[in-house]
């Protein structure tokens, strides 16, 4: 037993120092905002029960800017009456009279019982499971409850008399949602939550970034649409756009990075040439298929920087904590050579959406590849990009396995490939030391870590510690055979 116990130790030594190298990765922080909304005015309410529905009909962007959103709840004013039973609400999509459709996007239940008696009714946020919601479309809000009698049923707050909502209105249906009709003019109280699933926060020019005469345009975006959550081959279905005020393309590139990252777009000298420095152009970002969304920002004069490329350094660092308080997690530390720079993770983020910006910028990268040679290619609009990150390299299929089961342990689909190379590294490893084989087995093990490292999943420093940990035991075993 005594043994067996030495055999086991070194590989769970290695494990427990392994499971300390590897970062876990934490989901997004929930930034939820109202959308459309009405929320004063009520002088009446509508009960809801049997085959007595209600819903409110709302257009997206017609309380906010335009801007494509997500639904992730529904706030309504509501109150019980009686045995209220349950309330279903429901998002509908809405036929051309601007009436509730019967299929149902997206749904949730609540016990109606909970709802408050007071007549005077009281707000109550209603989760619902995330859905996207196109731009300029009209969706219905509509509530069916399992009350059973007017004195027994749930109560929504309505505007019946002054009612001022332009994006919807109220209206009722006496069949069981099969048939609607407006409600005299009236407006329900409702707020839309969400998240936004497209934005463009602003963008810089920088020249002279590889050769002189050239144009570095960088921005951070947030794109968030649903294969976020399942397909990570962002660049088959997004890209950012440089265009004229007239919206006239100049160039454009494949979107690299699915959520709140930063990108860039490249222009030669050549394609510059006949631009004009300090205009009103835009950048964009927006789909290569339909259905269309997209989101664009005009440049100001302050976003023309010119060729101090310290500004483009403040930039990324500045970049990286809006990141950081988005994500909740670091893309930046401190060194005492370099001052502030992006850290390991943060130098892939910025490497994989601005082209070179790691030659050509090194000491703002903690892992820097300085001094690696280049030659000058023959530049286009487009770029072209290195090493593509592990949900390319493994596939989309792969990466929506990872991703959706990372979301039942509340981490990401990458922690999951990296937890899948750890243990069969460690599995190989420690086998073999059962066996009495250990440094052999270890050494065998390491093409699990090699593998690992090439498909993105495993950091570097975890394959140095573990072939110095092969080297000593080598060293080890030949210095006790030869004593």
């Amino acid at each position: 037993m005594t043994k067996i116990f030495r055999q086991l130790a070194l590989p769970m030594v290695i494990a427990i120092l392994a499971t300390m190298m590897l970062p876990l990765s934490v989901g997004a922080v929930e930034t939820v905002y109202i959308y459309e909304n009405y929320t004063t005015g009520n002088d009446t309410s509508f009960e809801i029960w049997g085959d007595n529905y209600a819903a409110q009909t709302f257009t997206t962007n017609s309380s906010t800017v335009a801007t494509s959103h997500t639904i992730t709840a529904v706030r309504l004013a509501l109150y019980q009456e009686g045995e209220a039973g349950n309330l279903t609400v429901s998002i509908r999509a809405t036929n051309a009279t601007g009436y509730p459709l019967t299929t149902v996007l997206t749904s949730t239940t609540i016990d109606g019982e909970t709802l408050t008696d007071d007549a005077g009714g009281a707000w109550y946020e209603i989760p619902i499971d995330e859905l996207t919601l196109d731009v300029n479309t009209t969706y219905a809000i509509v509530c069916a409850g399992t009350g059973i009698s007017a004195v027994k049923n749930v109560h929504w707050a309505i505007d019946q008399a002054g009612a001022t909502y332009t994006g919807g209105s109220a209206t009722n249906s006496t069949t069981g949602g099969i048939t609607y009709g407006a409600l005299g003019g009236g407006d329900f109280m409702f707020e839309v939550r969400g998240r936004c699933t497209l934005d463009m926060g602003g963008a810089n020019v920088y020249e002279g970034f590889v050769y002189e005469g050239d144009w570095l345009i960088v921005c951070n975006y947030l794109d968030i649409f649903e294969p976020y959550f399942s397909d990570s081959a962002s660049e088959a279905t997004f890209v950012l756009q440089f265009t004229k005020a007239d919206d006239t393309l100049i160039g454009q590139v494949p979107v690299q990075q699915w959520g709140y990252m930063p990108g860039a777009i490249y222009l030669s000298n050549v394609t510059v040439a006949s631009l004009d420095w300090g205009s009103a152009y835009k950048m964009k970002i927006n789909t290569t298929a339909p259905p269309y969304h997209e989101h664009s920002y005009t440049l100001t004069t302050t976003d023309w920087r010119g060729s101090d490329l310290v500004l483009l350094d403040a930039w990324m660092i500045s970049c990286a904590r809006r990141m950081e308080d988005y994500y909740g997690k670091e893309y930046t530390t401190f060194t005492a050579s370099k001052g502030f720079v992006l850290n390991e993770e943060g130098g892939v983020h910025f490497s994989t959406g601005i082209p070179y910006v790691d030659q050509v910028r090194p000491d703002r990268f903690e892992v820097s590849i300085s001094g690696i040679p280049y030659e000058e290619p023959t530049w286009t609009d487009a770029y072209s990009g290195g090493l593509q990150p592990w949900p390319v390299q493994v596939g989309a299929e792969v990466a929506g396995i990872l991703n959706d089961t990372g979301d039942l342990f509340n981490v990401g689909g990458v922690d999951i490939g990296r937890a899948f190379f750890f243990f069969a590294y460690v599995g190989v490893a420690a086998s073999s030391f059962v066996l009495g084989h250990g440094t052999a087995g270890t050494a065998f093990a390491t093409p699990i870590l090699i593998l690992g490292v090439i498909l993105g999943f495993v950091p570097w420093a975890f394959l140095g510690v573990a072939i110095l940990i092969i080297v000593v035991m080598l060293a080890r075993q030949i210095f006790w055979s030869a004593t």
